[in-house]
Parts: C-alpha cells; sequence; structure tokens
C-alpha cells in the first residue's frame, strides 16, 4: 500500500511539474511589450493607411520604394483592419516587425477571445476552437504569436516557404503545421497573389525591403 501511494504521489507531483511546464511555455509575453511598446490604437491604425499610401505614390512616380521595419508593421496592420475593420483593435493588442538579413520577423500579442470566428468557415471555426481550448484560459487575452520566414517571390505570387516559423508563447512550431490544423489540408497555403499588391518585384537589403514596379 506504501509503494502504491508513492507511486501515486511521484505521478502527481509530475503531471504538476509538466502542467507548469507547459503553462509558463504559453504564458508569455515579450520584454517590449511588458514595457508598454508598439500597442495598437486608433492612432496606430489611421497611421497605417497614411502609409499604403504613401508608399503606392512613391510607386507610381518612382517605380521603387524603401520599406523599413516600421513601415511593414504599419502595412501588415492596415491590412488586419481592413480583413476585421471592427474587431481590429479588440483583436490586435500590439504588433512590430523585425528584418535581419533576408528573414522577417513579426511579432504579436492578440486577445484570442476577440477571435471573430463568424468570419470563418465552420469546419475552421471547430479546429480554431480546439486549438484555442488547449491554452491556458488566463493566457488567452494576453497571447503571444511569432512569425517569422523569408519571403520570396515565385512566378506570381509571394511565397513564405516550407521553412517558416510560428512561435505560440515560447513554443515554436513549422508555420504549415499550424496552418494544417486549422484548415484541415496537408498542404495549406502560405502565399498571397502577387496580384494583391501595387508592385511588380521586391528583394530585401539588410533590414529594408525593395519594391519595385
Amino acid at each position: 500500500m506504501k509503494k502504491v501511494l508513492l507511486i501515486i504521489i511521484i505521478l502527481l507531483v509530475l503531471t504538476g511539474a509538466l502542467i507548469y511546464y507547459l503553462y509558463t511555455r504559453i504564458s508569455y509575453t515579450p520584454d517590449w511589450y511588458d514595457a508598454g511598446q508598439f500597442r495598437v490604437d486608433k492612432e496606430m491604425i489611421v497611421r497605417s493607411n497614411r502609409t499604403a499610401e504613401s508608399i503606392t505614390a512613391e510607386l507610381t512616380m518612382k517605380k521603387r520604394a524603401v520599406v523599413d521595419a516600421e513601415m511593414l508593421t504599419s502595412l501588415i496592420l492596415g491590412e488586419i483592419h481592413r480583413q476585421i475593420p471592427e474587431e481590429s483593435d479588440q483583436v490586435l493588442k500590439a504588433l512590430r516587425c523585425e528584418m535581419e538579413k533576408d528573414r522577417i520577423f513579426i511579432e504579436s500579442v492578440i486577445n484570442l477571445d476577440e477571435i471573430p470566428l463568424k468570419k470563418l468557415s465552420p469546419a475552421q471555426q471547430n479546429a480554431v476552437k480546439k486549438l484555442l481550448s488547449s491554452f491556458p484560459e488566463n493566457s488567452r487575452q494576453n497571447f503571444y504569436i511569432g512569425i517569422s520566414g523569408t519571403p520570396v517571390l515565385d512566378g506570381d505570387r509571394i511565397e513564405l516557404g516550407p521553412e517558416a516559423k510560428v512561435q505560440l508563447g515560447k513554443m515554436e512550431y513549422p508555420l504549415q503545421s499550424i496552418l494544417a490544423q486549422i484548415s484541415g489540408k496537408n498542404q495549406p497555403a502560405t502565399f498571397v497573389p502577387l496580384s494583391k499588391f501595387p508592385f511588380k518585384n521586391f528583394h530585401i537589403e539588410g533590414d529594408k525591403i525593395i519594391l519595385e514596379n
């Protein structure tokens, strides 16, 4: 009886340690967010529209535009706002981008409980709900998501490529595996048609993206 009790206690301790480890890996916010930086507000959303207009005008006049990390952040925010105009400032709490050599890093803190699931298909809604239910409840309102990858131009589309990663809290996964869980497909798309953008070519130089028309 004593041996059985000892085994049960050991299992409980190990289980508790595992749960704590996973919780600390998921319940994570970066230092820049804790310091109150890169918070999304209405002024930032308005500024994102001006950034997009400025780059489009520069491409029209000069056939070339230079985009730094701050401008990229603004462009991504603008696109998110266009996709979910009524919910963007509730879902997205902070956003920042970095560029290093040929790789782009997009970091965000979001409120998972405010994601507008109604805009997804029923199958996608169920998949997202299942994924979200695996995260601790008190980590969902300030949830860190990071995406990194090297964008390349492949014919008429911009491709992130199979090496792209997504970071949930401190845990990193291949981006395709996370998309597969949501889409239910083995080979989900990780590209955007070039026709969605006001440029015809691009390349990365150091910490900047060069757009060309």
